[in-house]
């Protein structure tokens, strides 16, 4: 399968949706091919998945962790296949504004679904891995100070503490050390432009390479300390 595949990560308010859309217009001003989708969505499906997951349902007892971690994974199926492969076998470059690691960080960590579990759901129900994944490093308490109250309002998570979303930003931190081949940590705690500036050496190499995906993509790797 041609194409790049780069997914963008990171705590909410870390900047990632803004850096994810820079690199598109980045990718669209040097007339390279490529699309920008999001998780969790992408689809008609997994739009409807994904305001399921974070909103709940008027009336109905909040889902359990593990039930909420595996209808982000049947939307996360749904826009591999409709979405992503379909732009990877047309040469172009996907720029996905969370993926997988967002499970792992939000549902294992977060809620401590085991992270083995997620792992095999992800290994046999999709298989699909990023070339490149960056992610967004920094204080959680700069970042959840840069989250409105809208988006507050509507995603359970935005509303999480500071000491769940420092675990998860330990566990983000903890992922680049231990894997500096597949994933990029960026300094979130600065400005958008110098966000973009330390990632642009990298977007260069990528615009001037051809990717070719080897047919079976590696399973996702756990820090020691985090299993």
């Amino acid at each position: 399968m041609s194409g790049f595949f780069l997914a963008v990560e990171g705590l909410g308010g870390s900047g990632k949706s803004t850096l994810s859309k820079k690199i598109a217009q980045w990718f669209t001003d040097a007339q390279v091919p490529n699309i920008l989708t999001f998780e969790p969505g992408g689809c008609d499906t997994a739009n409807y998945l994904r305001k399921l997951c974070r909103e709940g349902l008027p009336g109905c007892e909040e889902m359990t962790p593990l039930a909420k971690a595996m209808l982000f994974n049947v939307a996360r199926i749904e826009h591999v296949n409709k979405v992503i492969k379909p732009a990877l076998a047309a040469g172009k470059v996907v720029v996905c504004d969370r993926y997988m690691m967002t499970t792992l960080g939000y549902q294992g960590i977060g809620e401590m679904v085991h992270l083995h579990t997620l792992q095999q759901i992800h290994h046999h129900a999709i298989g699909l891995m990023p070339d490149l994944t960056l992610m967004m490093q920094g204080d959680p308490e700069i970042f959840m100070s840069r989250v409105t109250g809208e988006e507050k309002a509507t995603d359970q998570f935005d509303r999480w503490d500071l000491e769940r979303q420092m675990r998860i930003q330990d566990y983000y931190d903890g992922v680049v050390k231990s894997n500096p081949d597949g994933y990029f940590g960026v300094d979130a705690e600065q400005d958008s432009e110098q966000m973009f500036a330390q990632i642009l050496p990298t977007l260069m190499s990528i615009q001037n390479s051809r990717i070719r995906r080897p047919e079976f993509c590696a399973s996702i790797k756990i820090p020691p300390c985090l299993r």
